[in-house]
């Protein structure tokens, strides 16, 4: 195994990463903290070319590549790699390197080796190196705390692109002034973002509605069928499955418990509430869901409520629907709540008599409630959505999105581009 190992590092040592684009998180990842830095996130959400940019990063500081180590363990070259090929690990690079200096280690997925916290625990404390590690399951994080790695984890959830990243990546700058023409292309883009999402192959590959229909399934397969069954060990896969596309199908809107056991039940027979519970718990922790919670003061009434469910990518909502059947707000609520969520900002709902306060951000200074809609149209809406501007305030000063941006007097109100294009820091 070491002689792999060592293949393997070489062949690190001489790849080209200039073309890995960057990417907005990269600002939540600190370099040289003395912890284990693990980035978690979904399947196909770019982590390993995350690892590639902070080697890129290190390398701007002066950080010689020969200083670094990128082992991949769902590689099939490694394959039969077990806890005790760890030693391995360490002197195949001191034997080719012989660096005394700081090592920086990128284990990407090693959370398919048992046992590798021992490990990574040792290369921080006892051999200095810095650590970063991946893996698309918040659980092997959540599990390594309370064992060898308890207090020595920090973690970096990473999700798919921004809508400010989509445009980077398209050579589009948002902050400067742009020509009408340039703004269609910026309308167009967030047209196909809003439906399409953020995953980076959907921007990178995706020229055709088939193709990216076909990655998007392609992924929410893997997801659930390979991961989900595998890892917990589910015993109804139909089920488990049955329970994702309801809940990404409903994205964007609120979810009860107890009528999902309906529906359930009604195609499945005997369906027990706890195995619903535990699928939704499932679907967090494999990043394809964000729970929502009713805010109340009650932790009673939090747990015992319904709660809003937002896709962690638009995406993955539109293909377990039929075309055409897309309800805009929905999407609409969805990439806004995900704004704030990426930032790792906790995102809630009230619900106020009949009227619904679609989003509520916790901030450091209170809460910031939000009303999304797609247009003023219609007298009834707006009758709707100023009732809820009204009743909003009763939890903080609130902000209005809309698709275009119309006015409301004495709210401050955004067009859905130039909300998703503004830095947090300007909004709350």
């Amino acid at each position: 195994m070491k002689d792999i190992i060592k293949s393997l590092i070489l062949e690190w040592w001489q790849s080209d990463i200039s073309y890995v684009k960057e990417r907005e998180v990269e600002k939540f990842i600190p370099l040289d903290l003395p912890k284990v830095v693990a980035l978690v996130g979904a399947r196909r959400v770019g982590k390993t070319s995350l690892l590639y940019r902070l080697t890129a990063l290190l390398e701007s500081k002066g950080v010689p590549r020969k200083n670094t180590v990128y082992l991949n363990f769902a590689d099939d070259r490694l394959v039969g790699f077990k806890s005790e090929h760890f030693a391995d690990v360490l002197s195949a690079y001191r034997e080719l390197s012989g660096n005394v200096d700081t090592c920086y280690m990128f284990l990407d997925e090693i959370f398919e080796v048992e046992e590798y916290e021992r490990f990574v625990r040792r290369l921080v404390e006892r051999e200095g190196c810095r650590v970063f590690i991946t893996g698309s399951l918040s659980l092997g994080v959540k599990g390594a705390v309370h064992t060898a790695l308890s207090g020595r984890v920090y973690t970096v959830n990473v999700y798919p692109l921004s809508f400010s990243e989509v445009l980077s990546w398209r050579g589009i700058d948002s902050t400067a002034v742009m020509s009408f023409r340039q703004k269609d292309e910026v309308e167009h883009l967030l047209d196909m973002y809003i439906k399409w999402g953020g995953f980076p192959e959907i921007w990178l590959y995706g020229n055709s509605d088939v193709v990216k229909r076909k990655i998007l399934s392609d992924y929410l397969e893997g997801i659930v069928y390979r991961d989900l069954v595998s890892i917990f060990s589910i015993r109804k896969p139909t089920l488990a499955r049955y329970v994702a596309l309801k809940l990404l199908s409903q994205s964007g809107t609120v979810v009860s418990v107890n009528r999902l056991l309906g529906q359930a039940k009604s195609v499945f027979g005997k369906v027990s509430k706890d195995t619903i519970i535990d699928y939704i718990s499932y679907l967090e922790d494999m990043f394809v869901i964000y729970k929502a919670n009713k805010l109340s003061p009650s932790i009673d009434e939090i747990y015992r409520a319904s709660f809003k469910v937002f896709s962690i990518d638009t995406g993955l909502k539109t293909i377990t629907l039929p075309p055409g059947r897309e309800d805009i707000g929905q999407y609409m609520e969805n990439v806004v709540a995900m704004k704030f969520i990426r930032e790792g900002m906790r995102v809630f709902y009230a619900v106020v008599g009949n009227h619904e306060i679609d989003i509520i951000v916790e901030t450091s200074a209170g809460y910031l409630p939000i009303v999304v809609y797609y247009t003023l149209e219609e007298s009834r809406t707006i009758r709707r959505e100023n009732k809820s501007v009204e009743i909003a305030k009763a939890f903080g000063e609130p902000i209005v999105v809309s698709r275009y941006g119309e006015k409301i007097k004495g709210v401050k109100t955004y067009s859905l581009r130039d909300f998703l294009l503004l830095p947090i820091s300007s909004i709350i």
